[in-house]
């Protein structure tokens, strides 16, 4: 599959833009008004389809995903869904910023208990401590992009 790129440079939006994507939907017109506000450029290109979380059964479409703004840069791999795999489509800022963890995450068996791993192997248990890591990771370098009244406003686009 051939890399696509998408960028969406909040500073480049123009009003008729940002007015047609209301249109189409109140969710994305959230997201993309959150970039805008906070001055934060999104960057997704297409990496390749794989399983993405450990619990996968199936392939996924898998992105590097880049957030920036003037206080920071933060890149990951974001795991699509399976529907939208299935469709062909990529994800939209809503599909990102909705999925980002912008709360502490400290317990592992406080995260273990909220997101349902049900954990019966030594296997299991150290895919689920390496995604525990991961959202704790996540966690800090959303806090460097965004003060606490941004991580407000983000947090209501979940």
């Amino acid at each position: 599959m051939k890399t696509r790129e998408f960028k969406f440079k909040t500073v480049s939006y123009s009003d008729e833009l940002i007015s047609q994507m209301k249109k189409g939907c109140e969710y994305e017109a959230q997201a993309i008004d959150f970039l805008k506000e906070t001055k934060t450029n999104l960057l997704i290109q297409f990496s390749h389809k794989g399983k993405h979380f450990f619990t996968d059964k199936e392939k996924r479409n898998i992105f590097i995903v880049t957030l920036e703004n003037n206080k920071h840069e933060y890149t990951f791999n974001f795991g699509d869904s399976i529907h939208n795999t299935e469709k062909g489509t990529t994800p939209k800022a809503y599909d990102v910023l909705a999925c980002l963890t912008t709360y502490e995450v400290e317990d592992f068996a406080d995260f273990c208990m909220e997101f349902g791993y049900d954990l019966n192997t030594a296997k299991e248990i150290r895919e689920a401590q390496k995604t525990h890591l991961a959202v704790q990771e996540e966690s800090r370098e959303i806090k460097r992009l965004f003060n606490s009244s941004e991580l407000d406003l983000l947090s209501e686009i979940q």
